[in-house]
C-alpha cells in the first residue's frame, strides 16, 4: 500500500468545502451569517435546524449528535462508510460492477448498492454550474445526459447520468463519480457508417463541444465507459467502415489504442489532435479548440 499516495488523498479530500458538497446535493442552508451556516441537519430527520458550518474552519458541528469535526468525518457518516471506502467514493472508484476481465483488482471492497429513483431533463443549477466548469456545451449537454436522483443507502443524491446500452449509468457532479450495474459501453447509432470513439462520456460531450456539434448525425459514436469495454463494444464496431478512436493519452489509452490497431486498418488513432493532454476534456479545459484547425488525421 502507499501510505504516502493515502495521506495526500486524505488531505485532498479534508480540504473540499463543506458548504459547497451540500449545495451540489441539493442540501441548503436555514440560516446564513458572515461566519457561519445552519441547516437541518444531512445526518438524521429534525425539524429545528442544528447542523452548523464554520465558514472559517470549513469544519461542522451536530448539536443533536453532539459530533462534529472536518469534512472526512462528516462524510463517513453521510456515506455510513469507512476511511477506506471513502477514498474509493471520492478517487471515483466506487464500481457497482467490476470491469470485464480485470485482473488488476485483487480484492473487492463490499460497496453499498446504487438505486436510481428517477430521470429527469438536466435542469439543476448544480449540475449545469458543473457541466460549465468542464467547459461542455450546455445544448449538447442537455441532448444526451439527464439528471439522475439516486440513494446509496439511505441518503439520496442527484448527478449528471450518462445511460449505457444495459441501462445502467455514469453518475457524476462535482463531488461523485460513479457507475450503476450494469456496466456496459453506450452505443450511440444514427444509421451512420464511420463511428467516433471515446472512453468517456465527459470525453464525447467534449468531442461534440470541441467540433461546435456540427454535423453530429454525420457518425455513430461508441463511449466505452472504461477501456475494460472495448472488447464488448467490437461487434458494435464491426458495423462500420471507419473507427476513429479519440481515447485517453494515457497507459490504459494508449494500449487500447494498440489492441484496435491490431484488429484491422479501419481503425486509426485521432489522438495527436489532443497532443499533450490526458483527454479531451482536458484538452478543451485549457482552451483547445478544432473548428476550422488544419490539424486533422481523419483520413
Amino acid at each position: 500500500m502507499d501510505f504516502s499516495n493515502t495521506a495526500r488523498q486524505l488531505s485532498d479530500i479534508r480540504k473540499i468545502d463543506i458548504v459547497k458538497f451540500l449545495h451540489s446535493n441539493g442540501i441548503e442552508p436555514a440560516k446564513q451569517t458572515s461566519h457561519y451556516y445552519l441547516y437541518n441537519s444531512p445526518l438524521r430527520n429534525e425539524q429545528i435546524p442544528s447542523f452548523k458550518v464554520d465558514l472559517r474552519r470549513n469544519s461542522w458541528y451536530d448539536f443533536g449528535l453532539m459530533k462534529g469535526g472536518n469534512f472526512i468525518d462528516f462524510a463517513i457518516l453521510y456515506y455510513n462508510c469507512s476511511v477506506g471506502q471513502l477514498l474509493e467514493i471520492m478517487r471515483g472508484e466506487m464500481k457497482m460492477q467490476l470491469p470485464v476481465h480485470d485482473p488488476s483488482r485483487m480484492a473487492v471492497m463490499e460497496q453499498p448498492k446504487i438505486e436510481i429513483l428517477k430521470e429527469l431533463p438536466l435542469t439543476s443549477t448544480a449540475l449545469l454550474s458543473y457541466m460549465l466548469s468542464r467547459r461542455i456545451d450546455i445544448q449538447t449537454a442537455m441532448r444526451f445526459t439527464s439528471q439522475i436522483h439516486f440513494a446509496i443507502g439511505e441518503k439520496n443524491f442527484f448527478a449528471v447520468g450518462f445511460r449505457n446500452r444495459d441501462g445502467g449509468y455514469e453518475l457524476r457532479n462535482q463531488f461523485m463519480k460513479l457507475s450503476s450495474s450494469p456496466k456496459a459501453p453506450t452505443e450511440i447509432d444514427f444509421g451512420a457508417h464511420e463511428v467516433k470513439v471515446v472512453e468517456g462520456f465527459f470525453d464525447f460531450l467534449s468531442l461534440l463541444t470541441l467540433e461546435r456539434s456540427q454535423h453530429v448525425e454525420k457518425f455513430n459514436y461508441c463511449v466505452l465507459n472504461s477501456v475494460a469495454m472495448f472488447e464488448r463494444s467490437i461487434p458494435f464496431l464491426a458495423q462500420h467502415d471507419k473507427k476513429l478512436l479519440y481515447l485517453d493519452n494515457d497507459a490504459g489509452g494508449r494500449n487500447c489504442v494498440l489492441k484496435a490497431l491490431q484488429i484491422d486498418d479501419s481503425y486509426v488513432d485521432q489522438s495527436a489532435l489532443y497532443t499533450n493532454h490526458n483527454d479531451l476534456n482536458e484538452y478543451l479545459c485549457n482552451g483547445g479548440q478544432f473548428g476550422d484547425r488544419k490539424k486533422s488525421i481523419h483520413l
